[in-house]
Formats: C-alpha cells, sequence, structure tokens
C-alpha cells in the first residue's frame, strides 16, 4: 500500500477503509455480528447532534468516536491492533494513529450501513444514515 492512500478521493477511501478494517485490525466479523447495536449507537449519536444548538458535527464525532474506539479495542486481537499503530506511525509519523484508525473505521461502518442494514430502510432511518455519511465523508482522514 502507498504511503499516500489517506489522501486518495472518496471512491478509494473505502477501499482504504476495508483494509485497515478488515485486514490490519481483523474487524469485518466483529462488526457483522454486532451490527445493530453499532448502527443504533450511531443513530443515536446522529440525533444527538441534530439536537444540539451548538456544532452538529463536532457533537456527532464526540458522541460517536469512544465508541468506535470501543469497537477496535474489544473486537480486534491486541497483536493487530498494535501492528497496525506501528504500520501507521512508520508511513505516517506525525499521524496518530488510533484517531486515524478510528476514522478509518467510522467510514468502513458508514461505507457498509447497506450491507449492516438491508437497502430497505424506513424513510427516517435513510435520512439519517444520509446525514451520517456526510459527516463522516467530509472528515479528510
Amino acid at each position: 500500500m502507498s504511503a499516500n492512500w489517506p489522501r486518495r478521493t472518496q471512491g478509494t477511501s473505502f477501499d482504504a477503509a476495508r483494509e485497515a478494517v478488515e485486514v490490519w485490525l481483523d474487524l469485518g466479523g466483529f462488526i457483522d455480528d454486532h451490527k445493530s447495536q453499532i448502527c443504533e449507537r450511531l443513530e443515536a449519536c446522529e440525533k444527538l447532534a441534530r439536537e444540539t444548538t451548538g456544532d452538529g458535527d463536532l457533537t456527532f464525532f464526540a458522541a460517536g468516536l469512544p465508541a468506535i474506539d470501543s469497537i477496535i479495542h474489544v473486537g480486534s486481537a491486541r497483536t493487530r491492533l498494535n501492528s497496525a499503530t506501528e504500520r501507521i506511525r512508520k508511513g505516517w509519523p506525525d499521524t496518530d494513529p488510533l484517531a486515524l484508525l478510528s476514522m478509518l473505521t467510522f467510514r468502513y461502518i458508514v461505507g457498509k450501513q447497506k450491507d449492516l442494514l438491508g437497502s430497505s430502510l424506513d424513510p427516517e432511518k435513510r435520512a439519517i444514515w444520509e446525514d451520517i455519511s456526510k459527516r463522516v465523508e467530509c472528515v479528510n482522514a
């Protein structure tokens, strides 16, 4: 993998997220096994962000990133997490490895939401996931 993959376009950004989550961290199965709880938690974060009188993006990420961090720490073997963080430290020494892994995991979950939730969402959930997608995709991981 080239050292510039985090800066690629959104189409390949999901490829980078998939590699980090499925290959480096081996979290794909864990996320599939816990998809309803993960999606419910992110939906709750979005609802909270919509209700805030402050910065909705800040509220969303402040509420959502701890959940993503938990997914990484609980679902990934310690050796995989250590290897992934070391790989990031070597390739991008000025980057916080856990922050980057968290954003890539966020992108992965958002990119897979149709697989996780099914394609027939009710209009309210569809709108929630469209807003979640916009928030996550605008961040340059």
